[in-house]
């Protein structure tokens, strides 16, 4: 069976141009960065929770930011290492490039967005008017002013559930697998195609390396060798609607709760993603508008939190949804604010200070 994936055997698409293959990839950006946002807003407001007593409503919450938001980080994790690896050039000098060019579009993000929410917080937490709102156990309670370098080191890169910004765990994985590609690239040559089956067994029982995420591993490789191999990350288009049907299927009768349920879940819910990429050529308005906004979704993905968090606070604390309809409401009016806020941002920026916005976003203003 591995060898079979090295031969590139089994259906596959129709071969897609460099151009359609990134277009295709574009439109489902900024969509899978709202569902991070979406599932971010519930991990922190526990809307599914105030909803006791309104099932349908926590179906639907439940349904955003874990239902479809269940895949973002698969889907992410392949393209990354599908692109990384897209047109391959056995060498030194090239992992050299790709890792120099990730440092700018990935380390140095992650160190800039980490101090600048630091330096913000730390201010914050001066003022009287909003110290009220950094009190607890979280790690943004702690006074900023007395980290120590180690500390910033260590809430920078260091363990996954205590970064600063957990968000940026994406970033902090996605830079050491970009610093091992010339492993992963030796592993998945010399393997011939056993290393990655392996790891896509490990990652369907949950087998965890204790550095970087299951799903960041194996997706990561997964695109990887897709592009090795020569073969399109839409290989499985054909099976787009099956997949969509599966991955309904799966979420209804909650067969995704047991190991293989669960990968087949996810596996279906990556097929029927890129599919769908495919299907927007046929209705050109949604096709032009996800390209373009496809250029936000970078900065909405880094800079979503705190203010997410600032605005989930204020709302609150001062409009104090009464109701379960509220409540619901509430909870997709944060969202929107939020990614309104941060594109109109973006906007600004490019005209105040397009230079310092292409820094910030690692080169993608």
């Amino acid at each position: 069976m591995p060898s079979a994936l090295v031969s590139s055997a089994g259906v596959s698409s129709p071969v897609a141009t460099e151009a359609e293959t990134f277009n295709r990839l574009a439109t489902v950006r900024l969509p899978l960065i709202a569902l991070v946002v979406f599932y971010h807003n519930q991990s922190g407001g526990n809307f599914i929770e105030r909803l006791q007593g309104a099932p349908t409503l926590q179906f639907i919450v439940d349904f955003v930011a874990n239902g479809l938001g269940g895949i973002r980080v698969p889907v992410f994790f392949l393209i990354a290492g599908y692109v990384l690896f897209r047109n391959f050039a056995p060498g030194t000098g090239w992992f050299v490039s790709k890792i120099g060019s990730r440092t700018r579009s990935v380390l140095l993000p992650l160190i800039l967005w980490t101090s600048l929410c630091m330096g913000a917080i730390a201010l914050a937490q001066q003022l009287p008017f909003l110290a009220r709102f950094f009190v607890g156990t979280s790690v943004w309670s702690e006074p900023v002013i007395e980290f120590s370098l180690l500390q910033f080191f260590w809430l920078t890169f260091g363990d996954i559930s205590q970064l600063y910004l957990y968000h940026l765990w994406f970033l902090r994985d996605l830079f050491i697998l970009v610093l091992l590609t010339p492993l992963i690239y030796a592993a998945i040559r010399i393997s011939r195609g056993w290393v990655t089956f392996l790891m896509l067994v490990g990652w369907t029982i949950g087998i965890r390396n204790g550095v970087i995420s299951n799903d960041a591993l194996f997706f990561f490789v997964a695109g990887a060798h897709l592009s090795l191999i020569g073969k399109s990350i839409f290989f499985a288009d054909r099976a787009g609607w099956v997949c969509i049907l599966g991955w309904i299927a799966l979420r209804a009768f909650e067969v995704n709760g047991h190991p293989l349920g669960q990968a087949l879940w996810v596996l279906c819910g990556i097929v029927a993603t890129l599919y769908l990429s495919g299907r927007l050529f046929s209705f050109p308005w949604a096709y032009r508008f996800l390209r373009h906004v496809s250029q936000y979704s970078f900065f909405v993905f880094v800079a979503h939190e705190p203010l997410l968090t600032a605005v989930r606070r204020a709302y609150f604390a001062f409009i104090a949804p009464a109701s379960p309809e509220a409540t619901f409401a509430a909870y997709f009016l944060i969202v929107a604010v939020t990614i309104v806020a941060l594109v109109a941002t973006y906007r600004a920026a490019e005209y105040v200070c397009p230079r310092l916005l292409d820094v910030m976003t690692g080169g993608r203003a």
